[in-house]
């Protein structure tokens, strides 16, 4: 009732990580939902793991991010608080979901 709900693509999923000089950035493309966010959650514990200093997520070309998606990003930042790293994520602020990650814009 006059909320604007995101047509849903169809995009598959696709996650990969690259670390240069401490920085971990994590490319995320398609839709995140719950289908598909364990892979998310997957790859951003690898992140945490890789012993990076910094992890940068980039959410610029996701279509459609829900509340697991999301879960899946607070999981990832307090594992990466808990081991010391930094962590943040940047992405189209046009998006309705975006709202949800306004902590973490860079």
């Amino acid at each position: 009732m006059g909320s604007k709900l995101e047509k849903r693509s169809g995009q598959p999923l696709h996650v990969s990580s690259r670390t240069a000089n401490g920085l971990t950035t994590v490319p995320v493309t398609g839709e995140v939902d719950h289908a598909t966010s364990a892979q998310l959650e997957g790859e951003l514990e690898l992140a945490v793991t890789s012993g990076a200093q910094c992890i940068e997520v980039d959410f610029c070309r996701v279509s459609l991010c829900d509340c697991s998606g999301l879960n899946a990003l607070l999981s990832a930042r307090s594992h990466a608080q808990e081991a010391g790293v930094c962590f943040g994520v940047r992405g189209d602020r046009s998006r309705p979901w975006w709202r949800g990650c306004s902590r973490w814009r860079k």
